[in-house]
């Protein structure tokens, strides 16, 4: 498993980190084929959700889903895991809803009709890089520039003239 797993922070051209994720691939589908239900699950689901592709939180729930009918201190382990689980989603449930009402309030979807209307996909972001759940006022805050940044490359993508967007990258620089 930690070899595929390996393998998967491959960047191009480096062909034995391609071999070592075409070996380990073979040998996990193999193995898989052997195991009971509940460990071929926990394989296929760690090469289909490679660790360093995915949100801790997300793993979390996946490794609890695989653990299903197992010992009972498990049990009460995974109870203890759903309730966090549950109150991490309402906190990021009540941050989506201030970040909606803030892209609402400034317009900015009405005014420029351009401008990709995106709050959740901004959200995550902030989500992904901060995932301790007492940073609520800091996932908040920083989604509001990662929003404009969006627009900002909308207005480059789409929009602007060379002529604005030349006088706008100046300002931007002083």
């Amino acid at each position: 498993m930690e070899l595929y797993e390996a393998s998967e922070v491959n960047v191009e051209e480096e062909d034995i980190l391609d071999e070592a994720k075409v070996f380990g691939c073979h040998l996990l589908e193999a193995e898989v084929k052997n195991l009971d239900h509940q460990r071929a699950r926990l394989i296929l689901n760690r090469m289909e959700h490679p660790y360093h592709k995915s949100l801790p939180r997300f793993l979390a729930m996946g490794f609890q889903e695989n653990l299903e009918g197992t010992k009972d201190w498990i049990k009460h382990l995974q109870e203890l895991a759903k309730m966090d689980l549950k109150i991490v989603q309402s906190i990021h449930q009540q941050e989506l809803l201030q970040i909606l009402r803030w892209w609402k309030g400034l317009g900015l979807a009405k005014e420029l009709k351009f401008v990709r209307n995106q709050p959740l996909k901004w959200y995550m972001w902030t989500v992904a890089c901060l995932t301790d759940p007492s940073l609520k006022y800091q996932r908040v805050e920083l989604t509001k520039p990662v929003a404009l940044v969006y627009v900002i490359d909308d207005m480059f993508d789409v929009y602007g003239k060379l002529d604005e967007l030349t006088l706008f990258t100046e300002t931007v620089k002083r």
